[in-house]
């Protein structure tokens, strides 16, 4: 196939259990990113590769899973606290699904769906379909609307 690029991190090993556990302890020792400015966008390194394959994966696999609600009868008292002294509380209220790890062979198509859901929501703003409000802080958009260029 001369001349056609091959998929994303389709030469990548898959993330072993290890190598999720390290993912997660360098992504919470950054701690929480919090600004109005948009997200640093240095020039990539190579040696950090991995770690943003790694992160993409783990937001596919947050992106693909189902959380599944489960409201109890029960009536909302007067102080807004949650009454029902006979609610069943041996079941979860909430439940996630489908959190198997996404493949680094699929990143590829993960990118190629991201890609066509920006479109689309760009499309659907650019045609009055959609609002374009802001709801990333992390996007930096301090009047709450989607820049041209930002999607």
């Amino acid at each position: 196939m001369v001349g056609l690029t091959p998929p994303i991190a389709s030469d990548e090993t898959e993330p072993s259990l290890d190598d999720w556990e390290d993912f997660v302890a360098e992504y919470l020792s950054h701690g929480p990113y919090m600004s109005s400015e948009p997200y640093p966008t240095d020039p990539p390194r190579e040696e950090d590769l991995r770690y943003w394959l790694t992160s993409y994966l783990m937001g596919a696999t947050f992106k693909d899973c189902s959380v599944m609600l489960r409201f109890p009868p029960g009536k909302v008292s007067p102080d807004w606290t949650f009454d029902n002294p006979h609610r069943d509380v041996s079941l979860p209220l909430m439940t996630a699904i489908d959190l198997d790890p996404k493949s680094m062979r699929r990143l590829q198509k993960w990118l190629d769906m991201d890609q066509e859901i920006v479109r689309n929501y760009a499309d659907a703003v650019d045609e009055g379909r959609a609002s374009g409000l802001c709801v990333d802080a992390r996007v930096g958009c301090a009047d709450g609307q989607i820049q041209k260029g930002q999607t």
